[in-house]
């Protein structure tokens, strides 16, 4: 199987995916999407190819491509979906249609009944002002669109988080109820499986719990709650691969945010389990059952 790895991965990750690439027996290439040439020509119609060094690949040739993380360049990932699609490919986490950011997924949890802290989104800090006057403090802000807990604030007053949205200019910001609990859970799911739960404990003097920030994890207990809670979540998003968030406050669990494209190196060597692998063997599923089609 001819494995393409769309996005930017740091050399941990690439390590992980060339070994159990090789492990399992396939060929894997990864790309950024900045080595991406769209060509689009009269006569020969849309050709999208793949620019290493050497070479370069169609991504027609490959049999599976996983999406991972797009930062830059979202429009053009999509028109690579949308050619593959044409080209009957499988691809993960192509999401033509869907829309990725924090406040669809708690507006997705509230329609699907699912639990999540009361949230507010803002475009404007005039608006913004006259929320942070009804809101019950401490509250967290954050901008819409961040990972690894970057751009994720605390306010204890109104007057702090008047403070925050001027010092980083924070224009569509999110309004969050905050629940005091200074760990939470990652659960890992893959299709219609979970790998496991790990135990995420904030730093001192930090209120989130983010492995990039420094968070102490622990394997934890996947209870049937969590497992239920996370297949259902990724399910409304329609995420196959995903990072669930979930945290407990006075006994009532909490879902926080999905990661679509979640780091796994915190989990890999907490719950000691080859994430790279097990994602590979989910991708030779979804190849098998396209071949059989």
């Amino acid at each position: 199987m001819k494995i393409a790895i769309l996005g930017a991965i740091n050399s941990w990750e690439k390590e992980q995916w060339e070994k159990a690439a090789s492990k399992l027996g396939h060929e894997l290439d990864i790309v950024r999407m900045k080595n991406v040439l769209i060509e689009i020509d009269p006569k020969e119609g849309v050709k999208v190819s793949a620019i290493f060094k050497k070479n370069k690949k169609d991504f027609a040739d490959y049999d599976v491509i996983l999406r991972r993380w797009i930062k830059k360049y979202y429009t053009q990932s999509l028109l690579l979906c949308w050619y593959l699609k044409r080209k009957n490919k499988v691809i993960i986490n192509s999401h033509l249609e869907r829309i990725h950011d924090k406040v669809t997924q708690i507006l997705k949890f509230n329609l699907a009944g699912l639990p999540h802290p009361r949230t507010f989104q803002v475009l404007r800090p005039k608006i913004a002002k006259r929320i942070l006057k009804q809101v019950r403090y401490p509250v967290v802000l954050k901008k819409i669109e961040g990972s690894l807990g970057q751009q994720v604030f605390l306010a204890k007053s109104r007057s702090q988080a008047l403070e925050i949205l001027k010092e980083h200019e924070m224009q569509n910001v999110i309004i969050q109820d905050f629940l005091p609990a200074r760990e939470d859970y990652r659960v890992f799911v893959i299709g219609k499986a979970v790998l496991g739960a790990m135990k995420r404990i904030a730093p001192p003097g930090d209120f989130r719990s983010n492995v990039a920030r420094g968070a102490n994890t622990l394997r934890a207990v996947l209870t049937s709650q969590m497992k239920k809670l996370a297949l259902r979540a990724a399910h409304e998003l329609g995420y196959e691969i995903a990072g669930v968030d979930i945290m407990y406050y006075q006994g009532k669990p909490y879902i926080l945010e999905i990661n679509r494209t979640p780091q796994f190196k915190g989990f890999t060597k907490t719950m000691k389990i080859s994430v790279t692998e097990e994602i590979i063997k989910y991708l030779e599923k979804k190849y098998k059952a396209r071949r059989h089609q």
